[in-house]
C-alpha cells in the first residue's frame, strides 16, 4: 500500500475525501479552516486544490477510480506514481499551522534545510528567501505541488544531500 494523489474535479476534495473513507481507503486532502478578514466566518483554505491524497494498494484501485469526481491518479501515462509517507508528512506538519502556511507555486530549487526551533521544528523542505524573509517550502515532486511557511532564517540548518544536518 503507498500513497497516490488523485487528481479531482475542481472543489470536489470533500466529497472525494468522504467517499474514499467510506470506502474504507485511508484520505488526506490538505485544508484548514481560517477566520475570515473580518473574525465573523470560518473559510476553507485549500493547500492543494484540485488534488486528494489516498493511501491504497494500486491492484485494489477500481474503487477510487468508480468515484465520479475523481479525474485520475497522478503519474506518468499509464503508470500511476506514489508518494512516499514522509512527504505527506511533511505536507500534514506544515497544514497544522494554517495561520503561517500558504499554498505556493511548484518549487524544487534552492538548499534542502530543517527547521531547528519554532512551531514548525523538525520540518524539512526547501529555502526560498524573499526581500529580507524566509519560507521553507515542502514540495510533493510526483504531485509538483508546495505548500511555503514564512520562518526565522536563523532557525533553519543546511541538511546536505544524505539528508544530514551539515
Amino acid at each position: 500500500m503507498n500513497w497516490y494523489a488523485l487528481h479531482v474535479r475542481s472543489t470536489q476534495e470533500p466529497t472525494v475525501a468522504l467517499k474514499l473513507d467510506a470506502a474504507g481507503i485511508e484520505s488526506y486532502y490538505p485544508h484548514a479552516l481560517i477566520k475570515s478578514r473580518d473574525g465573523k466566518r470560518s473559510i476553507e483554505r485549500r493547500f492543494m486544490p484540485g488534488y486528494v491524497f489516498a493511501y491504497f494498494d494500486l491492484a485494489e484501485k477500481t474503487a477510487v477510480v468508480a468515484i465520479p469526481q475523481v479525474a485520475g491518479i497522478l503519474g506518468f501515462g499509464r503508470h500511476a506514481v506514489s508518494i512516499p509517507n514522509s512527504e505527506i508528512e511533511q505536507v500534514k506538519k506544515i497544514v497544522s499551522f494554517p495561520n503561517i502556511a500558504m499554498p505556493c507555486q511548484f518549487f524544487a530549487a534552492g538548499n534542502k534545510v530543517r527547521v531547528r526551533y519554532g512551531p514548525l521544528t523538525g520540518l524539512e523542505g526547501y529555502v526560498m528567501r524573499w526581500k529580507k524573509k524566509a519560507w521553507v517550502v515542502v514540495t510533493l515532486t510526483s504531485a509538483e505541488c508546495s505548500i511555503k511557511a514564512e520562518v526565522d532564517p536563523q532557525s533553519l540548518e543546511l541538511i546536505n544531500p544524505q539528508g544530514k544536518a551539515a
